[in-house]
């Protein structure tokens, strides 16, 4: 370390210190202080009748959990984003149509209302007393002081990058908060949606696979060709159109759209261009970065005592550290990975009493300044095989299997002084071929849910430890 086939579909945005199963830790645009609530949560004095609870002794301390079991009716789908608001708890289902916010007042009895948004998704996090709603398809950024009402961020200074001929879109990272200043990475991604939606066809469009120069079949999302036909793009006056290969009906035309766009997309080229904003009355405003931070996106992004930290994946595969007091003025303080027994691939970041960390798939690290790191190793009982999840908030940490029958989760408690301390828990969930598991920890709570999509059954553990050690 030293101071100062393929298809258009191919990029997997994951929350924060999602590690992939390869091994590869995967990209993250979320701040953990800004992804999850850090107010402590409480389970109600009295566990309603009929809701399976209990207490477990661990070794900082007795906690308490409840097994909630419903439907899409009665449970949200997952906890991420939890937002412990003046009018309860409250979290977003990012991928409802429309949009739908979930809300309790005591973590067991939930209640859904749509979201008066226009998006495809969007991501509820929380960020020094004020809450945030990020959108995509189309991008955009909201709020809030309450989780109620929602001021609109104001994105229209906003620029896409070049070069002409693509179709851009806007995806705002999770914002950081330090003393009343506001900042927020973002990223402009390829819009290959453009391509894909609105097609006058019987089923829905999922990518294109180019079989010869010019010429794609394409396949729906249960990647199979079905009744879809194989298409042809060309070049027009304005852009392209996109017509039927072999009758030559015409199906779509875009202006303003390139050929190299299309090429680039179906060949798996995708790029995307970083920046960092600040937030000045209601509108977004770019700020401009050094070179060496001004094209990589901020994957993640948390605050210390002094400002902000950026924390973004370099060309030479290294992680740079970049700091600053007002989130306009950003200088490289750090480089992570250029030495022996240091992480090297960005998995998100987290603020345990200060700290940072970093995962590689197989093992987890953790820092109190950003500098020095120390390896926490992979979970007991997973001989070196990559876990599929992590997440640090306070002073917890939390890592996941890959997903099975039964979901064996790993706690760490953080310390100021002294080694992690490990806490197992157990929780078994049903066998499904088209169900999944998510798991992340917050503040003093660990939630994991699981999500039957074809039966339409759903269950949520939540563990809560009444008091963590000083």
């Amino acid at each position: 370390m030293r101071g100062t086939k393929t298809g258009i579909v191919g990029i997997v945005t994951v929350g924060l210190l999602m590690v992939s199963t390869t091994g590869v830790a995967a990209q993250s645009d979320a701040a953990a202080q800004g992804s999850m609530t850090t107010q402590p949560i409480e389970l109600p004095a009295e566990i309603p009748e009929g809701i399976d609870s209990g207490t477990l002794q661990t070794p900082i301390g007795q906690a308490r959990w409840v097994h909630l079991r419903g439907d899409e009716t009665t449970l949200p789908a997952e906890l991420f984003g939890l937002a412990n608001t003046p009018n309860g708890y409250v979290v977003l289902d990012w991928d409802s149509t429309p949009l739908r916010l979930w809300r309790s007042p005591d973590l067991t009895n939930w209640t859904s209302e749509p979201l008066n948004v226009e998006a495809r998704y969007g991501e509820l996090s929380q960020a020094d007393g004020s809450y945030w709603l990020r959108t995509s398809e189309p991008g955009g950024l909201w709020r809030s002081t309450d989780a109620a009402s929602w001021e609109q961020v104001d994105l229209a200074d906003l620029e896409p990058p070049g070069p002409n001929g693509y179709a851009w879109q806007f995806r705002p990272g999770t914002p950081a908060m330090h003393d009343g200043l506001v900042s927020v990475p973002f990223q402009w991604v390829v819009d290959w949606g453009v391509l894909t939606r609105d097609l006058p066809l019987t089923d829905d469009v999922h990518d294109f696979f180019e079989i010869e120069p010019g010429v794609y079949q394409l396949v729906n999302y249960r990647m199979e060709e079905g009744s879809l036909p194989v298409v042809r793009v060309e070049e027009t006056d304005s852009g392209i159109r996109i017509v039927d290969h072999e009758d030559g009906t015409e199906l779509k035309v875009l202006d303003g759209v390139s050929l190299e766009f299309v090429e680039r997309l179906t060949s798996g080229e995708v790029p995307s261009v970083g920046g960092l904003g600040v937030v000045e009355d209601g509108a977004l405003v770019e700020v401009e970065l050094p070179g060496d931070m001004s094209r990589a996106a901020s994957q993640a992004l948390t605050v210390d005592d002094v400002g902000f930290v950026s924390y973004s994946l370099g060309p030479d595969g290294l992680v740079r550290v970049h700091r600053s007091e007002d989130g306009r003025d950003w200088i490289e303080t750090d480089v992570v990975g250029d030495e022996a027994g240091e992480p090297t691939d960005i998995g998100g970041v987290g603020t345990a009493h200060g700290s940072v960390r970093i995962g590689t798939g197989t093992s987890a690290w953790t820092s109190t300044d950003g500098v020095t790191w120390e390896d926490l190793g992979p979970p007991t009982g997973f001989d070196g095989e990559p876990f599929a999840s992590g997440w640090i908030s306070g002073p917890m940490a939390m890592a996941g299997p890959v997903g099975s029958e039964t979901v064996v989760g790993r706690i760490w408690y953080l310390p100021e002084e002294g080694e992690p301390i490990p806490i197992d828990t157990e929780m078994a969930f049903p066998a499904s071929d088209c169900g999944g598991w998510e798991g992340f920890i917050s503040s003093n709570t660990m939630f994991t849910s699981f999500d039957d999509e074809c039966h339409g059954l759903r269950e949520l553990w939540i563990i809560t430890f009444d008091q963590l050690p000083a």
